[in-house]
């Protein structure tokens, strides 16, 4: 803000522009107030007596130093020295007291006026930016007030207008239209500034205020710059009676950046509400590739209970009720349905194992990997080669996650890949844990394989891999061949 705490003269007003300044001094949506020289307030506008809760009655006659907490010294010095004309103190920023006793925080700008035949200082206007957060945070802003520059250099654009033409126009709302001077503008009919598809709905909007059929209105207008450009306006207009009849007095800001930010936020919205849409219907698909995987699983445990070790102990009692029958007619029988009964132990140790292998539980991930690939790899006449870190210093979750995914690797490697040699890497490398899975096979297609409702495998140790906090990364190819997933959890 420019120090504004020059003496002005304002004496010499013309008339029309000092009845525009009443007017404005009362609507303005900036608090002001006028003291007297000793101090007291003899004027104040609506926007003052709004914030702080007083009466017009009651504002006036009131000490400015009233206002003020006892506690603030440094802002009463401030006020005191301004009482004595002092020209440095036109800007300072303090707590002011509202009726209630509740303090805000306010930015005060002061201007200092004499009187044009004795040059003496005859009273002072107070300019108040209310700041309703942290005094130290808030960013204050105010505008250069001086009498008449109130309308000439305030940064809101004024304008007056009856029967739709502009009478009156300040500075900034010139500049805002990409003009030099108000006197470019001032006397244009119909709202010409304005753009054209809403021309008819302003002159309607101005008609019924002047009228009295309307009260104040708040709006946004596009309007147009001097050079064809549009620009987004936010206005507050308010009815006046000028020289003996109705007018419009508007106040006008460009929100053109306002309602850009506005824009961009709202296509960020939408995409990020796609974005969630598209997660949610992944998840729902993801669940129900999760329910019909375990449904597969429990049907494949069942099955394998059935014909294994349910068949297997079925042959046991077979066995065992012919030998009780008769010991002497069959006398192998028992040791028959001994060799049974143990087999039906083998295969349950098999499915608890694949379920959850006891030795993951007792000597770590990579005993249970080297265990597993030699059951399931080694059997099928694979090559194994194995680089796995025994010293692995993991949660029991991660290390769970991390054998689902190997036992799912292994699963399509064996169904799909057609590899004869397979390479598994386990380590801790810079604060991370890799695993690494290597194979010769013919390759495949990670993005069709993963939109293939008959195949959630790679969807699910993706999720896994995720739910670690880590990432999962897959490098194959149909034509060269060879797959290599890697898992990194950080």
């Amino acid at each position: 803000m420019n120090n504004i705490s020059e003496i002005e003269d304002f004496s010499n007003i013309p008339t029309l522009d000092g009845d525009i300044f009443r007017h404005i001094f009362e609507n303005n949506p900036q608090a002001i107030a006028v003291i007297d020289i000793q101090g007291y307030i003899v004027g104040s506008n609506r926007k003052w007596l709004e914030i702080f809760g007083y009466s017009s009655r009651e504002m006036n006659g009131f000490h400015i130093l009233d206002m003020m907490p006892d506690d603030d010294q440094a802002s009463m010095r401030m006020i005191r020295a301004l009482l004595m004309k002092n020209p440095g103190w036109g800007q300072f920023e303090g707590f002011f007291l509202k009726k209630n006793g509740e303090k805000v925080w306010a930015d005060i700008t002061t201007k200092l006026i004499k009187d044009s035949l004795t040059q003496a200082v005859s009273s002072i206007i107070i300019y108040a930016d209310i700041n309703n957060g942290d005094p130290v945070e808030n960013i204050h802003k105010s505008s250069d007030i001086k009498s008449n520059v109130l309308l000439e250099k305030s940064p809101i654009g004024i304008v007056v207008f009856r029967t739709r033409t502009l009478l009156f126009a300040n500075m900034a709302f010139a500049k805002m239209l990409g003009y030099d001077k108000p006197e470019d503008i001032i006397g244009a009919k119909d709202f010409k500034h304005v753009a054209e598809d809403q021309r008819k709905l302003i002159i309607e909007r101005n008609v019924r205020l002047e009228q009295g059929l309307a009260g104040p209105n708040d709006y946004e207008i596009i309007c147009l710059r001097k050079d064809g450009s549009e620009i987004n306006v936010s206005v507050n207009t308010v009815r006046i009676i000028l020289g003996g009849e109705p007018a419009t007095l508007g106040f006008l800001q460009d929100i053109t950046e306002r309602k850009c930010i506005e824009k961009d936020l709202k296509k960020s919205y939408e995409a990020l509400e796609e974005r969630v849409a598209k997660r949610t219907r992944e998840i729902i698909k993801l669940n129900q590739q999760v329910i019909n995987s375990q449904e597969q699983e429990r049907q494949r445990i069942a099955k394998d209970i059935h014909d294994g070790v349910g068949q297997s102990l079925l042959a046991v009692k077979v066995n065992i009720s012919m030998f009780k029958t008769n010991p002497d007619l069959y006398p192998d029988r028992l040791e028959r349905g001994l060799m049974l009964l143990d087999q039906s132990v083998r295969e349950l140790r098999e499915i608890s194992s694949d379920l959850f292998p006891s030795v993951l539980d007792e000597f770590g991930l990579a005993s249970a990997i080297r265990l597993y690939s030699k059951y399931s790899l080694g059997s099928a006449g694979i090559n194994v080669e194995l680089d796995l870190c025994d010293d692995l210093k993991t949660k029991k979750e991660t290390e769970i996650n991390l054998y689902r995914i190997v036992q799912e690797s292994f699963s399509n490697i064996l169904k799909h890949s057609g590899a004869d040699s397979v390479k598994i890497t386990l380590e801790n490398r810079n604060d991370s844990v890799r695993l690494c899975i290597e194979d010769n096979g013919v390759g495949f297609n990670p993005f069709q394989t993963m939109q293939s409702r008959n195949h959630c495998g790679l969807i699910s140790m993706k999720q896994r891999a995720e739910g670690l906090g880590g990432i999962m990364l897959i490098d194959t190819d149909t034509n060269i061949g060879g797959t290599k997933l890697m898992v990194i959890l950080i």
